[in-house]
């Protein structure tokens, strides 16, 4: 491809990933996720290159190139208003929405964590859930709430090649490198050229994996990627 376009400044990967939720992230389904370096990494990381050592704590070995400048400038712009990637963001699901409706938002009654929680708050009786009876990790996430339009997240995504639907798995590899969002496609072109990754989360990277949201998922993550190229300003060859 670079052969074809020798002029080529950055790949955006645009698709669907799975998510970290927790409360201080507030990462729900058909959120958007893009890679933003975070400390030693430079957005993408790749869980599955490295080494276990005795105490069973895995090691990553290498690294993965980062994004050029002016798209991380692009990013800053949008990072410092909320609202600038807000209203744009959700005019495009609408006008996406309206031509193919099976791109439209399910509802939040088919995300298992704020049905449940729904679930939780609207039970009256004796026998309903208590905070106590919820795992610490449980009870964070129990406190999310449904949002009327995706949220943009930026830090770093892990890339490997095999799914991740394991809760344990999920959170001990997020709590190790801060991951928001699981993917299986960047490590395998990164580092042949430069990229950024954007996901749209259609799951929690756990067993209650299913298809429901990875139309809507798809059409945040594009809609995001359309948004972001607008602001970007490519510097002219000199």
């Amino acid at each position: 491809m670079k052969r074809s376009f020798p002029n080529l400044k950055i790949c955006l990967l645009v698709g669907i990933g799975g998510g970290v939720p927790s409360e201080k992230n507030d990462i729900q389904l058909g959120d958007v996720v893009v890679s933003h370096p975070e400390g030693d990494s430079t957005g993408v990381i790749q869980y599955d290159l490295g080494k276990t050592l005795n105490n069973n704590e895995f090691v990553r070995k290498g690294f993965l190139r980062s994004p050029p400048r002016f798209i991380m400038t692009a990013i800053s712009d949008l990072k410092s208003d909320p609202d600038k990637a807000r209203y744009p963001l959700q005019a495009c699901l609408e006008s996406i929405a309206t031509r193919h409706p099976e791109y439209g938002y399910p509802g939040y009654q088919f995300d298992p964590i704020l049905a449940a929680n729904a679930e939780r708050n609207s039970s009256s009786s004796g026998d309903g859930y208590k905070e106590e009876e919820i795992p610490r990790k449980k009870a964070q996430v129990s406190k999310l709430q449904p949002r009327t339009h995706p949220k943009v997240h930026y830090g770093l995504i892990a890339s490997g090649n095999r799914v991740i639907k394991s809760e344990q798995v999920r959170d001990k590899l997020a709590s190790q490198y801060s991951i928001l969002c699981f993917e299986m496609e960047a490590a395998g072109i990164m580092n042949a050229c430069s990229c950024l990754v954007i996901r749209g989360i259609c799951d929690y990277s756990d067993s209650q994996k299913n298809d429901i949201w990875q139309e809507y998922a798809a059409a945040t993550a594009a809609a995001h990627a359309k948004l972001l190229l607008s602001y970007a300003r490519i510097p002219k060859k000199s």
